[in-house]
């Protein structure tokens, strides 16, 4: 499927390296065409930096999958990988991805409104630092407008629409209860903003669909959003 990427190859490099993309990373912008809606799949656009300039390929997704994005668009910045070492999306073989294809995110935009955006930035270097931010002149009449919009924003940050290895909700990622207590202490407890986290944040501390994150509290606690951020657990 041929259609105008929202953004050049150039402008796709220059954030590479501005995020301290690897030398060498092949970088892939991901987007949607129109506003994420309920229907059987979600058409997805995937331009990898080898394609033509003007060349996107659809990759569709289940509404399952992407039903945390409803009613948004967004535009994904990720770089092509075998094993993620971070946040991934993992995109099953379709015609124009013959292979399928595993990306790292390193920035996804939500537009909120046209002078609003939620921004999830992975910055590489010391510490691998993650930024989640609301960007926009109009942030305090949006907050009071709909505030519901705004956080439903920020919960689309952490969707993950295709994920390599276990389907989301099985719990392999964190396969025991020492191995989630250990997640909890090493990804959670020493954040700063832990005590006014809310789910969809802890859930992209830990790596997790928020989904998953009330799974494994209700398998081994803690059974509140509140004990987390107390360190409670």
């Amino acid at each position: 499927m041929n259609s105008l990427p929202p953004w050049t190859a150039a402008r796709a490099e220059a954030m590479a390296a501005v995020l301290g993309m690897p030398p060498g990373s092949e970088w892939v912008i991901v987007w949607t065409p129109r506003e994420v809606a309920r229907r059987p799949s979600v058409p997805f656009l995937v331009k990898r930096a080898s394609d033509d300039e003007g060349t996107a390929h659809e990759a569709p997704v289940p509404f399952d999958d992407a039903k945390t994005a409803e009613g948004f668009t967004f535009l994904v910045l990720g770089r092509v990988v075998k094993r993620p070492s971070t946040f991934a999306w993992r995109f099953e073989p379709t015609g124009g991805l013959p292979d399928g294809l595993t990306l790292e995110v390193w920035q996804m935009e939500v537009p909120i409104s046209p002078g609003l955006r939620a921004v999830r930035n992975h910055y590489a270097g010391a510490g691998d630092q993650l930024a989640i931010e609301v960007i926009g002149d109009t942030w305090e009449d949006e907050w009071k407008r709909d505030p519901t919009r705004v956080r439903r924003a920020l919960k689309v940050l952490s969707m993950t629409p295709t994920r390599p290895g276990p389907k989301k909700g099985t719990g392999a990622k964190y396969a025991t209860p020492a191995e989630w207590r250990t997640a909890l202490n090493e990804k959670v407890r020493p954040k700063k903003t832990v005590a006014t986290a809310d789910d969809a944040t802890i859930a992209l501390w830990l790596d997790i669909s928020i989904a998953l994150l009330y799974q494994l509290m209700d398998r081994w606690g803690p059974k509140t959003l509140a004990e987390i951020r107390e360190g409670r657990f």
